[in-house]
């Protein structure tokens, strides 16, 4: 009896994984027609690390756009050095059509050989067809920091950043 059972539950997963792989196997990628909007992948395995729901409806897609190191302003002996991460962060209302594009230059000092890491400051700007709807404001402590973000003076959610002893600045 144990042996038909077991038989039975053998060739229910090997089915169940033959739907699923059949399944996966749709024709390439669909794109909405507007540049503005949000593309939709079928079949398509996705790996959504960049895509944030904020609040009241709104999604943000979060691009690192550049990260620059120079030294920081100390003597020769002292090992810290200074690093600036550009970020964009696309914000689509709920209907998928861009609001804004808010730019973040998030900058922090490390040291690799002390093994610490401090955000120094962050600053945003929004650009786009309601840039003039969107506020910001920063907080930084230690190796983390935050931006806010305001749409007509209601909070619309918010963006944290983390410098590491390596010098690495990501959007957290």
């Amino acid at each position: 009896m144990k042996r038909i059972v077991s038989l039975f539950l053998g060739l229910g997963i090997v089915l169940s994984c033959c739907t699923v792989s059949f399944a996966a196997e749709t024709n390439g990628s669909e794109m909405n027609a507007k540049t503005d909007e949000i593309e939709y992948l079928k079949g398509e395995d996705l790996v959504l690390e960049n895509i944030e729901i904020l609040e009241n409806g709104f999604v943000a897609v979060t691009e690192k756009v550049s990260e620059d190191v120079a030294l920081a302003d100390s003597g020769k002996a002292r090992p810290e050095q200074e690093r600036t991460a550009v970020f964009t962060h696309k914000i689509f209302d709920r209907n998928g059509k861009v609001m804004a594009i808010l730019t973040s230059t998030v900058t922090g000092v490390y040291s690799q050989v002390d093994r610490t890491a401090f955000l120094t400051s962050i600053k945003g700007t929004f650009q786009g067809s309601f840039a003039s709807d969107f506020s910001c404001s920063t907080s930084v402590s230690g190796s983390t920091g935050k931006i806010n973000l305001y749409y007509n003076g209601m909070s619309a959610g918010s963006f944290s950043y983390k410098i590491y002893s390596n010098g690495t600045i990501q959007n957290i």
